[in-house]
């Protein structure tokens, strides 16, 4: 099934997405389609619940859905089984421990107050704790990154999409061989820290989606070679060759943290 099948087939609550949202979620969702095992997704933004609904219908057979939000008028809304409603604030770490204390959580989708500060508050407290390795995290209508009344401003530094921008830079720290100077310690730790977990970062219109690695990454990448005749640049021999097996372990482990579990 595709995702605006389940979309467009919706006669109960509400739901409200934009137009592209409908395919973006295929794309970043077919492995768990494909491999047809249940899911554990975690929604944050309930609103009148049709959403809900549509992923139950969505994913596979016996996958659990939760939906967090604020609104205490959610808790009148009626849904089936393997739905479940939790109400409280996203943002507050000690409820989200509490109330998820032992579950984690294939795709975590935030879709709920889009202000800025606490889109970025709840993915600090989520991404690297309670999503799955493997995993994908999905941030929806960052286009408020631009807008006044949440907190947004184009280029402005503490905006959701200037955070996921900063973010990509996790991808290659290692690569940074000197901290700049106007970048603190604090800062630079906290990206090589993210490099571990961190596998894709994806942007849409409005949209973004990091990507967890299937095993955390502990070894940084690396150049390798394979073969023996370099007739026209002999400095490649300085890179280790796959056939060395210290190098063909640690390429087992990089491929580990690549291919999701």
């Amino acid at each position: 099934m595709k995702f605006i099948d389940a979309f467009s087939s919706n006669t109960g609550y509400v739901a409200h997405k934009w137009s592209h949202y409908l395919f973006i979620y295929d794309e970043l969702l077919l492995p768990y389609i494909k491999n047809n095992k249940p899911v554990n997704l975690l929604e944050i933004g309930v609103q009148n619940g049709g959403s809900l609904q549509i992923w139950k219908k969505y994913l596979p057979a016996g996958s659990q859905i939760y939906g967090v939000d604020i609104n205490e008028k959610c808790k009148t809304l009626n849904f089936p089984e393997n739905v479940h409603f939790l109400c409280g604030d996203a943002t507050d770490k000690k409820f989200l421990d509490r109330e998820f204390k032992d579950i984690k959580f294939d795709v975590i989708l935030d879709d709920g107050s889009h202000i800025n500060k606490d889109v970025i508050k709840t993915f600090n407290t989520l991404f690297v704790n309670k999503l799955n390795d493997g995993g994908v995290y999905i941030v929806e209508d960052m286009h408020t990154s631009y807008w006044k009344g949440f907190g947004g401003g184009f280029r402005k530094r503490d905006t959701m999409i200037e955070f996921f921008k900063r973010l990509v830079d996790a991808l290659t720290v290692p690569h940074i061989k000197k901290r700049p100077l106007f970048f603190s310690k604090k800062q630079y730790y906290a990206l090589k820290e993210m490099n571990k977990y961190i596998k894709r970062i994806s942007f849409y219109d409005s949209v973004c989606a990091i990507e967890k690695f299937g095993k955390v990454k502990y070894i940084d990448n690396f150049s390798l070679i394979s073969g023996d005749k370099a007739e026209i640049c002999d400095d490649v021999f300085l890179a280790p060759n796959i056939s060395n097996p210290d190098t063909a372990q640690k390429t087992e482990q990089i491929r580990q943290a690549y291919e999701n579990s």
